[in-house]
């Protein structure tokens, strides 16, 4: 497996992909299962970085690996104007996808307070109809 040590430099492609999805580092770090520290230091080339990570930053950020890594000027093409309308609407399912996976945490704990509720209701029931 190998390590890839991105440039820096003024074209710092992993870095132009993020912020052109409107990822926060910190929402791009917690998808790797990193910290937003390290992420810094990939973005900024402090740090290698293996096969692995390359390929999940390229699905995260949905682009091809070879342009998250080349040190060379990124060119725009025609589908860039395309892309700034769709980049909004992944960027709106990513958060929507969050808050639904927030949502059924929620629903869980939700549903467990409520069967712990419905047991105590149920034994109170039983001591009280037991009194009479």
């Amino acid at each position: 497996m190998g390590k890839y040590f991105i440039p820096v430099n003024k074209f710092n492609n992993l870095r132009h992909f993020r912020e052109f999805k409107r990822y926060s580092q910190k929402f791009v770090a917690r998808k790797l299962g990193k910290s937003q520290s390290a992420l810094s230091k990939i973005e900024n080339g402090l740090t290698h970085i293996s096969d692995e990570v390359i390929e999940q930053l390229s699905k995260i950020l949905e682009v091809p690996k070879e342009k998250l890594y080349s040190s060379k000027e990124l060119m725009l093409d025609e589908n860039l104007e395309e892309e700034k309308e769709i980049s909004p609407l992944i960027i709106n399912n990513n958060i929507l996808i969050e808050q639904i996976s927030e949502n059924k945490k929620l629903l869980h704990q939700i549903k467990s307070n409520q069967n712990q509720l419905q047991k105590k209701l149920n034994a109170l029931l039983s001591s009280t109809a037991d009194r009479r």
